[in-house]
């Protein structure tokens, strides 16, 4: 493996296509044959609680299914990973994916390739999706892909089990990874201890989040043993935890097995090269969550650098890969999902891609 540190990459490639695959919340959902979106709510379902029960999920026999049907935007649809609202950008301080878009829409085809991220880790559901995602590649012809955190992980994953050598030599230019937890987070791990919580002060309003707790996607994020091994992550009341038993935190049977039947098995992969040239922008300038002590109820941490939600362990645990490919690690100043509306990014994934 030739592993390189750049503060500014400088590559050449041809003028092909870019894709985005969004993060964790990054891609709209809708009711199945109607125009109502799942996600994001519209702006008057904030004020609800309406729009919850329709983004939570079920598990049965091994499978996790939306309660209500789901429909996404076709894969290769840009308005797939549209979810910034005047309702979002107020909420969330985030334009997300909008401002790559409008800079490269005007001079390169720009694609989407959207997912349910409640039930990505589902194998029927993978399974269909890594089909479709093939077929849409192929039909694309050579393609650099822009993925952010947990489309990340997905893609990763999708490349080191779906598609041979020969293919991804022939259909991928450069993957650009955009602060992907390869290693996992113990924020993510903080967050699933907690009643979690959003709060929207223009509306004195917090909302309840504990439904996410069972998407396969946030549980994908939890923090990894391939990486942290038997790193203590959690002292909770002087019970030491690692990522190694982080599941005899699940007193929730269902979420036990989900994580057992449908997140362990791939967690060994954040090992393997995806065997491709990839560039990994990561921001190690935050205080982000290394390990917790819980003690009486109260909750302190240790903080290490990071984006905010991903510490730098995590971010470059990539470079255990090994292999004849380019792995390029670029540092910026930012946070996590905010780095994805700073003009710097976008200037880097240009210099990447053109």
């Amino acid at each position: 493996m030739k592993l390189i540190y750049f503060i500014i990459p400088i590559v050449v490639s041809a003028f092909t296509p870019l894709i985005i695959i969004p993060g964790f919340g990054g891609s709209v959902l809708k009711k199945k044959n109607s125009k109502e979106l799942l996600w994001p709510p519209s702006s008057n379902k904030w004020l609800g609680n309406s729009w919850i029960d329709s983004m939570k999920i079920e598990y049965k026999e091994n499978k996790l299914s939306p309660i209500v049907p789901t429909e996404l935007y076709p894969i290769g649809d840009i308005n797939g990973i549209k979810i910034t609202t005047p309702a979002t950008k107020l909420l969330f301080g985030s334009e997300y994916y909008y401002n790559i878009v409008k800079a490269f829409q005007k001079d390169r085809q720009i694609d989407a390739i959207s997912y349910d991220f409640r039930i990505i880790t589902d194998l029927i559901y993978q399974k269909e999706l890594f089909n479709n995602m093939t077929n849409f590649i192929e039909k694309n012809g050579k393609s650099n892909f822009i993925c952010h955190s947990l489309g990340g992980l997905m893609f990763h994953y999708y490349l080191c089990t779906h598609v041979s050598k020969e293919w991804k030599d022939k259909y991928i230019d450069n993957v650009i990874f955009i602060n992907v937890p390869f290693g996992g987070s113990v924020a993510i791990l903080e967050y699933f201890l907690q009643d979690l919580e959003f709060n929207i002060p223009i509306l004195c309003k917090k909302v309840k989040l504990n439904f996410i707790k069972n998407y396969g996607g946030f549980l994908w994020c939890l923090p990894n043993p391939e990486i942290f091994d038997n790193e203590i992550i959690l002292n909770n009341n002087n019970i030491l935890y690692s990522a190694k038993n982080i599941s005899l935190l699940f007193n929730n049977s269902e979420i036990f097995n989900i994580y057992n039947n449908q997140i362990k098995p791939i967690l060994k992969y954040v090992k393997v090269s995806p065997e491709v040239n990839t560039f990994h922008i990561i921001c190690t300038n935050m205080n982000t969550t290394k390990n917790i002590t819980i003690k009486n109820g109260i909750i302190n941490k240790i903080f290490t650098e990071g984006d905010g939600v991903i510490t730098t362990k995590s971010l470059t645990s990539p470079i255990k890969w090994k292999d004849d490919k380019c792995h390029i690690f670029v540092k910026m100043q930012g946070e996590h999902s905010d780095i994805l509306s700073e003009k710097k990014l976008i200037e880097t994934i240009f210099d990447i891609t053109f």
